[in-house]
């Protein structure tokens, strides 16, 4: 029985190499599930018993390093990377699901650590928030201490940059919302969670590996001119105006926070594999 399923947006599978090597000793049974548009020539250069099923339109593989991996790809048009997730979100099987990058690293066994974590401190609407060290040896805080809105003010909500959750819970919650183009919509995610009263713990022993400065292409980068930081920025916004009011976030009576202001958007299942539901994804990203 598959125990946990890491579930990413794939647009860089020059980098499954070092993804997929890391999950060695894993001590759960879990899955991978990538949903992007990657070609399958490119695809091909990274893995083999490549086969595709045609009924679900998921390619599944093992990879040459290793004997076996349960993996799909889900292929896409070109699509919104957090409308990826949402995909991959759909077709996990496991008992938790933890929202991941295709250039992560998970040294030290931490997916089977974090999952006995979880059965042991969490309950049905809680979420474990794994630490992470970026760009091999610069600790930049990725924890719950530092991804919090308005970070000035000690009552704000704490964030898990990678989270692991119950599986049927986030269905009930709804998946993700569809107005986010890239990032912050785990962070909206974790507002209904507070809202619904669940709550977050930290867990510590082990970390994943994050290198935004080697892995990333330049060209799609972080900075505000770039596709990614611009759809950052927009995803912010949607953020802080679904939760928030006038500079402040909502949390007077944390975790009772304040429903939207805006309303939960989930996505159409018809268009879904097709189509970039409502941001049109060629403003950022050309085909």
């Amino acid at each position: 029985m598959i125990k946990v399923s890491l579930f990413a947006s794939s647009i860089r599978p020059h980098l499954y190499e070092y993804f997929f090597k890391s999950l060695e000793g894993t001590s759960v049974e879990y899955e991978v599930v990538f949903a992007g548009n990657s070609d399958l020539d490119i695809l091909k250069n990274f893995v083999h018993n490549f086969y595709l099923d045609q009924q679900e339109n998921t390619y599944h593989w093992s990879y040459p390093l290793l004997d076996y991996y349960n993996c799909k790809y889900i292929k896409t048009a070109n699509i919104k990377p957090a409308q990826c997730y949402e995909i991959t979100r759909r077709n996990c099987v496991g008992e938790v699901v933890i929202w991941v990058a295709d250039d992560c690293e998970f040294p030290n066994d931490v997916i089977g650590k974090a999952y006995r974590f979880y059965k042991e401190k969490c309950g049905y609407k809680d979420i474990v928030s794994i630490q992470s060290r970026e760009n091999y040896g610069i600790w930049q805080m990725c924890d719950i201490t530092h991804h919090k809105f308005f970070s000035a003010s000690a009552g704000a909500p704490k964030m898990a940059p990678l989270g692991m959750i119950n599986r049927e819970y986030f269905q009930e919650l709804g998946g993700i919302d569809r107005r986010f183009i890239s990032g912050q919509w785990d962070n909206e995610l974790l507002m209904r969670v507070y809202k619904d009263g669940g709550n977050l713990h930290h867990f510590s022993d082990a970390y994943i590996e994050l290198d935004h400065i080697n892995k990333h292409d330049p060209k799609f980068g972080i900075s505000a001119e770039r596709p990614f930081g611009q759809g950052y920025a927009h995803d912010r916004r949607v953020l802080e105006g679904a939760w928030g009011q006038r500079g402040q976030m909502k949390y007077s009576e944390f975790p009772n926070f304040t429903r939207y202001d805006e309303g939960f958007e989930p996505y159409e299942s018809e268009t879904i594999l097709t189509k970039s539901e409502s941001f049109n994804i060629e403003r950022l990203f050309s085909d």
